[in-house]
């Protein structure tokens, strides 16, 4: 399988293999490749751990590892919450609001720049289109919680994004994947049974970082989740090679718990 895709990869003009994705760092990507045992969250893969042997075998090495970070919501440190709260604070210019769902339109236009630009110099990063993103936010919106849908704004301007979402393959789970008439009744009662919510997005663009506008998003998210009914928080995925983001959940003591590699090969 992998040489036929290696010979169709050539005959087109490319130069390097690199996967697995769902097409595009945007969507679904990486193996997993440690803790089998937990369950994949919203928007994160699962496989068998055989497979690593086998795309390593195919001649395929390392090109970047993806991780999750999370723990129990009790245990994360509270001085640290408050000193992300006060740092946050400090500058009068930033304001951090919920996201307005009764003005989508308006807010897809806000998420989509900020994401664009804040995640253009990840690796990997591929422009997302205004229709991809909108598709996606209108497919999720019934799970998104504005309270845990955060905009950054500087002086009025909208500069940062935080999004969390209640990891809803618990109630998939519940119904069999399939949204039948009992399936429904089933996904609607196992809903209620989500304690893990997943931070899935978080950025600031590049002129106004370290203005305490991090800080702010951060706090609020915490904070927020604090009061509500969720358990467990997980941070996924993250580049590796992402320090600014880890140095903070170093801070707050939030281990690994998952690991997705992405491969790559010379053809």
């Amino acid at each position: 399988m992998f040489a036929a895709a290696w010979q169709g990869l050539r005959k087109q003009g490319l130069v390097k293999m690199r996967g697995p994705a769902s097409f595009t760092i945007n969507e679904e990507i990486g193996l997993l490749v440690d803790n089998f045992d937990a369950p994949p969250t919203l928007l994160t893969t699962w496989n068998p751990p055989y497979y690593q042997r086998l795309v390593e075998t195919a001649g395929l090495a390392k090109a970047e590892d993806l991780v999750a970070r999370g723990m129990a919501v009790a245990e994360i440190d509270p001085s640290y919450i408050e000193r992300l709260g006060r740092v946050g604070s400090r500058n009068n210019r930033i304001t951090v609001r919920p996201a307005n769902f009764a003005k989508l339109d308006d807010e897809i236009d806000i998420l989509v720049k900020v994401y664009a630009e804040a995640w253009s110099e990840n690796w990997g990063a591929v422009p997302i289109s205004r229709a991809e993103f909108g598709k996606l936010v209108r497919e999720l919106k019934p799970f998104l919680l504005p309270e845990c849908t955060l905009i950054a704004e500087y002086d009025g301007e909208p500069v940062g994004v935080s999004v969390a979402i209640p990891d809803i393959n618990v109630a998939v789970k519940a119904c069999g994947g399939k949204l039948g008439p009992l399936g429904l009744i089933r996904f609607m009662l196992a809903r209620r049974r989500i304690d893990l919510i997943r931070g899935v997005v978080g950025g600031v663009l590049k002129p106004f970082r370290n203005k305490g506008i991090e800080a702010a998003l951060g706090h609020r998210t915490l904070k927020t989740v604090q009061r509500s009914r969720f358990k467990y928080i997980e941070f996924s995925w993250m580049l590796e090679s992402n320090q600014r983001i880890h140095r903070v959940l170093d801070n707050l003591h939030i281990p690994v718990t998952k690991r997705w590699r992405v491969y790559e090969r010379t053809l």
